[in-house]
């Protein structure tokens, strides 16, 4: 893990925040006048709705699959060695 890594996902992630920001933004006050702003906003919006709808099929997914992580290093090791003789 380098320095360059870390300020790339830094980087990334204040970009979909402002992203997501401007798109709430836009859906609580509404477009823009000008038309270079309004294309950004509806940009935002769009992906903004994206992320939601993504979060929405991914936390489904997540359920149905009834997910979940071990509580202690034990209960892994007795997953792994339940699973060991099928494979």
């Amino acid at each position: 893990m380098g320095g360059p890594t870390n300020t790339r996902r830094i980087l990334a992630s204040a970009a979909v925040a402002l992203i997501c920001g401007v798109g709430v933004l836009t859906l609580l006050v509404g477009f823009s006048g000008d038309p270079a702003v309004e294309t950004l906003q509806l940009l935002a919006v769009v992906v903004l709705g994206g992320a939601i709808v993504t979060s929405v099929i991914v936390l489904s997914l997540v359920h149905f699959a009834n997910w979940h992580s071990p509580t202690s290093e034990d209960e892994f090791e007795a997953i792994v060695r339940r699973a060991a003789p099928r494979a």
